[in-house]
Protein backbone atom coordinates (compact mmCIF):
# COMPACT_ATOMS: atom_id res chain seq x y z
CA UNK A 1 0.00 0.00 0.00
CA UNK A 2 1.17 3.52 -0.83
CA UNK A 3 2.39 5.55 2.15
CA UNK A 4 -0.28 8.19 1.64
CA UNK A 5 -2.99 5.55 1.98
CA UNK A 6 -1.31 4.09 5.07
CA UNK A 7 -1.17 7.43 6.82
CA UNK A 8 -4.74 8.21 5.85
CA UNK A 9 -6.00 4.88 7.12
CA UNK A 10 -4.59 5.61 10.56
CA UNK A 11 -6.78 8.64 10.94
CA UNK A 12 -10.29 8.61 12.26
CA UNK A 13 -11.87 9.27 8.83
CA UNK A 14 -14.59 6.85 7.93
CA UNK A 15 -17.44 6.34 5.52
CA UNK A 16 -17.78 8.22 2.21
CA UNK A 17 -15.17 10.83 3.19
CA UNK A 18 -12.47 8.16 3.52
CA UNK A 19 -13.41 6.57 0.19
CA UNK A 20 -13.14 9.91 -1.63
CA UNK A 21 -9.71 10.63 -0.13
CA UNK A 22 -8.39 7.17 -0.96
CA UNK A 23 -9.66 7.44 -4.53
CA UNK A 24 -7.92 10.82 -4.92
CA UNK A 25 -4.64 9.46 -3.54
CA UNK A 26 -4.75 6.47 -5.85
CA UNK A 27 -5.21 8.77 -8.84
CA UNK A 28 -2.19 10.78 -7.69
CA UNK A 29 -0.16 7.59 -7.36
CA UNK A 30 -1.03 6.51 -10.91
CA UNK A 31 0.13 9.88 -12.23
CA UNK A 32 3.42 9.66 -10.33
CA UNK A 33 4.28 6.14 -11.48
CA UNK A 34 6.20 5.21 -14.61
CA UNK A 35 3.31 5.52 -17.02
CA UNK A 36 4.83 6.34 -20.45
CA UNK A 37 1.66 8.12 -21.53
CA UNK A 38 2.10 10.63 -18.72
CA UNK A 39 5.86 11.11 -18.74
CA UNK A 40 8.51 12.19 -21.19
CA UNK A 41 6.22 14.21 -23.46
CA UNK A 42 9.03 16.70 -23.97
CA UNK A 43 11.52 13.96 -24.94
CA UNK A 44 13.02 14.49 -28.42
CA UNK A 45 12.55 10.78 -29.07
CA UNK A 46 8.77 11.31 -29.09
CA UNK A 47 6.64 13.12 -31.71
CA UNK A 48 5.41 15.51 -28.99
CA UNK A 49 8.96 16.43 -28.08
CA UNK A 50 10.03 17.05 -31.67
CA UNK A 51 6.90 19.09 -32.24
CA UNK A 52 7.73 21.21 -29.19
CA UNK A 53 11.28 21.77 -30.46
CA UNK A 54 10.02 22.91 -33.88
CA UNK A 55 7.58 25.22 -32.12
CA UNK A 56 10.46 26.71 -30.10
CA UNK A 57 12.55 27.23 -33.22
CA UNK A 58 9.99 28.51 -35.70
CA UNK A 59 6.95 29.50 -33.65
CA UNK A 60 4.59 27.39 -35.76
CA UNK A 61 4.58 23.71 -34.88
CA UNK A 62 3.54 20.69 -36.92
CA UNK A 63 -0.04 21.02 -35.73
CA UNK A 64 -0.09 24.61 -36.92
CA UNK A 65 1.30 23.69 -40.33
CA UNK A 66 -1.24 20.88 -40.64
CA UNK A 67 -4.02 23.30 -39.71
CA UNK A 68 -2.80 25.81 -42.28
CA UNK A 69 -2.72 23.13 -44.97
CA UNK A 70 -6.19 21.81 -44.17
CA UNK A 71 -7.73 25.28 -43.95
CA UNK A 72 -6.36 26.18 -47.39
CA UNK A 73 -6.56 22.86 -49.25
CA UNK A 74 -9.34 20.95 -47.45
CA UNK A 75 -11.34 23.57 -45.52
CA UNK A 76 -14.22 21.17 -44.89
CA UNK A 77 -12.06 19.11 -42.51
CA UNK A 78 -10.86 22.20 -40.67
CA UNK A 79 -14.39 23.57 -40.27
CA UNK A 80 -15.62 20.19 -39.02
CA UNK A 81 -12.81 20.15 -36.44
CA UNK A 82 -13.96 23.59 -35.26
CA UNK A 83 -17.12 21.97 -33.92
CA UNK A 84 -15.04 19.94 -31.45
CA UNK A 85 -14.04 21.59 -28.17
CA UNK A 86 -10.39 20.56 -28.56
CA UNK A 87 -10.23 20.78 -32.37
CA UNK A 88 -9.97 16.96 -32.42
CA UNK A 89 -6.56 17.37 -30.75
CA UNK A 90 -5.14 17.75 -34.27
CA UNK A 91 -5.58 21.37 -35.28
CA UNK A 92 -4.57 24.83 -34.11
CA UNK A 93 -7.54 27.10 -33.24
CA UNK A 94 -8.40 29.44 -36.10
CA UNK A 95 -8.02 32.70 -34.13
CA UNK A 96 -4.51 31.72 -33.07
CA UNK A 97 -3.65 30.69 -36.62
CA UNK A 98 -4.81 34.03 -38.06
CA UNK A 99 -2.90 35.94 -35.39
CA UNK A 100 0.21 33.91 -36.23
CA UNK A 101 -0.07 34.83 -39.91
CA UNK A 102 -0.45 38.53 -39.07
CA UNK A 103 2.55 38.33 -36.75
CA UNK A 104 4.71 36.61 -39.38
CA UNK A 105 3.73 39.29 -41.88
CA UNK A 106 4.95 41.91 -39.43
CA UNK A 107 8.23 40.05 -38.93
CA UNK A 108 8.79 40.07 -42.71
CA UNK A 109 8.65 43.86 -42.73
CA UNK A 110 12.27 44.01 -43.89
CA UNK A 111 11.15 42.44 -47.20
CA UNK A 112 7.96 44.24 -48.16
CA UNK A 113 8.78 47.52 -46.40
CA UNK A 114 12.46 47.73 -47.30
CA UNK A 115 14.22 50.96 -48.09
CA UNK A 116 13.57 50.77 -51.86
CA UNK A 117 10.23 48.93 -51.79
CA UNK A 118 7.16 50.41 -53.47
CA UNK A 119 5.33 50.64 -50.16
CA UNK A 120 8.20 52.53 -48.52
CA UNK A 121 8.43 54.98 -51.41
CA UNK A 122 4.68 55.60 -51.20
CA UNK A 123 4.88 56.28 -47.47
CA UNK A 124 7.81 58.63 -48.04
CA UNK A 125 5.91 60.47 -50.77
CA UNK A 126 2.89 60.86 -48.49
CA UNK A 127 5.10 62.14 -45.69
CA UNK A 128 6.69 64.69 -47.99
CA UNK A 129 3.27 66.12 -48.81
CA UNK A 130 2.32 66.14 -45.13
CA UNK A 131 5.64 67.71 -44.19
CA UNK A 132 4.78 70.85 -46.13
CA UNK A 133 1.75 71.45 -43.91
CA UNK A 134 2.65 69.73 -40.64
CA UNK A 135 6.36 70.38 -40.41
CA UNK A 136 7.33 66.68 -40.50
CA UNK A 137 10.44 65.18 -42.01
CA UNK A 138 9.66 63.20 -45.15
CA UNK A 139 12.73 61.00 -44.86
CA UNK A 140 13.12 57.22 -45.32
CA UNK A 141 13.81 56.92 -41.59
CA UNK A 142 10.54 58.67 -40.77
CA UNK A 143 8.62 56.49 -43.22
CA UNK A 144 10.20 53.38 -41.69
CA UNK A 145 9.20 54.51 -38.21
CA UNK A 146 5.66 55.14 -39.46
CA UNK A 147 5.40 51.63 -40.90
CA UNK A 148 6.75 50.25 -37.63
CA UNK A 149 3.97 52.00 -35.74
CA UNK A 150 1.38 50.66 -38.17
CA UNK A 151 2.62 47.10 -37.70
CA UNK A 152 2.48 47.57 -33.95
CA UNK A 153 -1.22 48.36 -33.86
CA UNK A 154 -2.64 46.42 -36.81
CA UNK A 155 -2.77 42.94 -35.15
CA UNK A 156 -4.91 44.28 -32.30
CA UNK A 157 -7.27 46.16 -34.63
CA UNK A 158 -7.50 43.17 -36.97
CA UNK A 159 -8.51 40.70 -34.26
CA UNK A 160 -10.84 43.20 -32.58
CA UNK A 161 -12.85 44.29 -35.63
CA UNK A 162 -12.98 40.86 -37.23
CA UNK A 163 -14.04 39.45 -33.86
CA UNK A 164 -16.96 41.90 -33.80
CA UNK A 165 -17.91 40.94 -37.34
CA UNK A 166 -17.78 37.26 -36.41
CA UNK A 167 -20.26 37.82 -33.60
CA UNK A 168 -22.59 39.94 -35.73
CA UNK A 169 -22.55 37.90 -38.94
CA UNK A 170 -25.16 35.11 -39.06
CA UNK A 171 -24.44 32.93 -42.08
CA UNK A 172 -23.48 29.68 -40.33
CA UNK A 173 -26.94 28.32 -39.73
CA UNK A 174 -29.61 28.93 -37.14
CA UNK A 175 -28.59 28.25 -33.56
CA UNK A 176 -24.83 28.45 -34.11
CA UNK A 177 -23.27 29.48 -30.79
CA UNK A 178 -21.11 32.59 -30.50
CA UNK A 179 -17.89 30.65 -29.90
CA UNK A 180 -18.49 28.49 -32.97
CA UNK A 181 -19.27 31.59 -35.05
CA UNK A 182 -15.90 32.99 -34.02
CA UNK A 183 -14.18 29.74 -34.93
CA UNK A 184 -15.89 29.48 -38.30
CA UNK A 185 -15.31 33.12 -39.19
CA UNK A 186 -11.59 33.10 -38.45
CA UNK A 187 -11.23 29.72 -40.18
CA UNK A 188 -12.61 31.43 -43.27
CA UNK A 189 -9.93 34.12 -42.96
CA UNK A 190 -7.00 31.69 -42.92
CA UNK A 191 -6.59 31.09 -46.70
CA UNK A 192 -6.87 34.81 -47.43
CA UNK A 193 -4.40 35.50 -44.66
CA UNK A 194 -1.95 33.11 -46.29
CA UNK A 195 -2.38 34.89 -49.62
CA UNK A 196 -1.81 38.22 -47.86
CA UNK A 197 1.38 36.87 -46.34
CA UNK A 198 2.70 35.68 -49.70
CA UNK A 199 1.63 38.92 -51.38
CA UNK A 200 3.47 40.98 -48.76
CA UNK A 201 6.68 39.18 -49.69
CA UNK A 202 5.99 39.70 -53.41
CA UNK A 203 5.46 43.43 -52.82
CA UNK A 204 9.22 43.76 -52.33
CA UNK A 205 9.67 43.10 -56.07
CA UNK A 206 6.74 45.15 -57.40
CA UNK A 207 7.66 48.38 -59.23
CA UNK A 208 6.13 51.56 -57.88
CA UNK A 209 4.28 52.37 -61.12
CA UNK A 210 2.16 49.18 -60.95
CA UNK A 211 1.92 48.84 -57.17
CA UNK A 212 -1.68 50.09 -56.94
CA UNK A 213 -2.77 47.81 -59.80
CA UNK A 214 -1.20 44.77 -58.16
CA UNK A 215 -2.67 45.71 -54.79
CA UNK A 216 -6.15 46.01 -56.32
CA UNK A 217 -5.72 42.60 -57.96
CA UNK A 218 -4.73 41.02 -54.66
CA UNK A 219 -7.75 42.62 -52.98
CA UNK A 220 -10.09 41.18 -55.63
CA UNK A 221 -8.49 37.75 -55.33
CA UNK A 222 -8.84 37.79 -51.53
CA UNK A 223 -12.54 38.65 -51.86
CA UNK A 224 -13.02 35.73 -54.24
CA UNK A 225 -11.07 33.47 -51.89
CA UNK A 226 -13.37 34.32 -48.98
CA UNK A 227 -16.32 33.14 -51.07
CA UNK A 228 -14.58 30.03 -52.39
CA UNK A 229 -13.45 28.99 -48.89
CA UNK A 230 -17.00 29.23 -47.57
CA UNK A 231 -18.38 27.26 -50.52
CA UNK A 232 -15.84 24.46 -50.05
CA UNK A 233 -16.27 24.35 -46.27
CA UNK A 234 -19.98 23.45 -46.41
CA UNK A 235 -20.44 21.24 -49.50
CA UNK A 236 -23.46 19.50 -47.99
CA UNK A 237 -25.57 22.69 -48.10
CA UNK A 238 -27.76 23.54 -51.13
CA UNK A 239 -25.71 25.43 -53.70
CA UNK A 240 -27.98 28.47 -54.05
CA UNK A 241 -28.30 29.18 -50.34
CA UNK A 242 -24.63 28.43 -49.78
CA UNK A 243 -23.62 30.87 -52.53
CA UNK A 244 -25.71 33.67 -51.01
CA UNK A 245 -24.22 33.09 -47.57
CA UNK A 246 -20.71 32.82 -49.04
CA UNK A 247 -21.07 36.19 -50.73
CA UNK A 248 -22.38 37.63 -47.45
CA UNK A 249 -19.32 36.32 -45.65
CA UNK A 250 -16.99 37.69 -48.33
CA UNK A 251 -18.58 41.14 -48.30
CA UNK A 252 -18.48 41.28 -44.50
CA UNK A 253 -14.83 40.20 -44.41
CA UNK A 254 -13.59 42.72 -47.02
CA UNK A 255 -15.58 45.54 -45.40
CA UNK A 256 -14.00 44.64 -42.08
CA UNK A 257 -10.57 44.61 -43.73
CA UNK A 258 -11.29 48.12 -44.98
CA UNK A 259 -12.47 49.24 -41.54
CA UNK A 260 -9.28 47.88 -39.98
CA UNK A 261 -7.20 49.82 -42.49
CA UNK A 262 -9.12 53.07 -41.94
CA UNK A 263 -9.04 52.70 -38.14
CA UNK A 264 -5.28 52.05 -38.16
CA UNK A 265 -4.73 55.03 -40.45
CA UNK A 266 -6.77 57.33 -38.20
CA UNK A 267 -4.95 56.21 -35.08
CA UNK A 268 -1.65 56.48 -36.90
CA UNK A 269 -2.50 60.03 -37.98
CA UNK A 270 -3.29 61.07 -34.41
CA UNK A 271 -0.11 59.38 -33.21
CA UNK A 272 1.85 61.11 -35.97
CA UNK A 273 0.62 64.56 -34.94
CA UNK A 274 1.06 63.91 -31.21
CA UNK A 275 4.52 62.36 -31.54
CA UNK A 276 6.22 62.81 -34.94
CA UNK A 277 8.69 59.96 -35.49
CA UNK A 278 11.24 62.20 -37.17
CA UNK A 279 10.58 65.25 -35.05
CA UNK A 280 9.62 68.68 -36.45
CA UNK A 281 11.61 69.81 -39.44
Amino acid sequence: MWQGETLLSRRSLSGPGLAVHVQFLRKMRRRMTADPSLRGQDDLNTPQGRDALISDLFGLNIRGLRSLFEACVRPRRYFEAARDVDWLNRYTPSIRLVLTLVTIMSLLQFLWAGENSALMLQYQSALESVAKEGGLQGTPETAQALIGRYLLIVPFFYIFFHGLSALILRVWGEGTAAVLRLRFYFAGLVPAGMVGLLASVAYAFVPVNIFQTVNTGVFAFVFALYIITFMRAFPQSPVKGRAVRAVGFGVCAVITDFVVSVACTLVLGIWLVASPPGGPS
